[in-house]
């Protein structure tokens, strides 16, 4: 038995469209595995890999925020973001954290502080994802 596993983003309608044996997902208060048959399920997510395995093997996406629908065997993710491995520019996320962490110590309200965490959650997890050498889409 499989889930039908629909990623999208502001900027691409349809990241991804694939059947899978199962999902793992950064909601706000920590992961949630997703697997056939689930109830109907509504999230909010934060930034993190949304781990699937296809096949047998375990593919990686990284996120950014987001919405998580499921229902009848279908996991429909709305992120703000969204990047395979192969697109992750690590010179651009480097600099990304940098900037981040600069943004933090010169931080003056809580909504720049805000910001600058997110950011440098962002640049650091997909940083991390690529360094792990995670699989990318087929």
């Amino acid at each position: 038995m499989t889930l039908k596993l629909t990623l999208a983003t502001p900027e691409k309608p349809l990241v991804l469209d694939e059947s899978v044996e199962s999902v793992i997902l950064p909601a706000c208060d920590g992961y949630v595995q997703i697997l056939p048959q689930h109830a109907e399920y509504k999230a909010l997510l934060g930034t993190g890999g949304v781990q699937y395995e296809k096949d047998n093997a375990l593919c990686i996406i990284a996120i950014h925020n987001g919405f998580l629908e499921v229902r009848d065997n279908v996991v429909k993710i709305l992120a703000d973001e969204a990047e395979f491995k192969e697109n992750i520019r690590t010179e651009i996320f480097k600099t990304a954290l940098t900037t981040a962490e600069e943004s933090l110590k010169r931080a003056e309200t809580q909504e720049d502080v805000e910001k600058a965490l997110s950011a440098e959650r962002k640049a650091s997890l997909w940083l991390e994802l690529v360094r792990l050498g995670v699989s990318s889409k087929d």
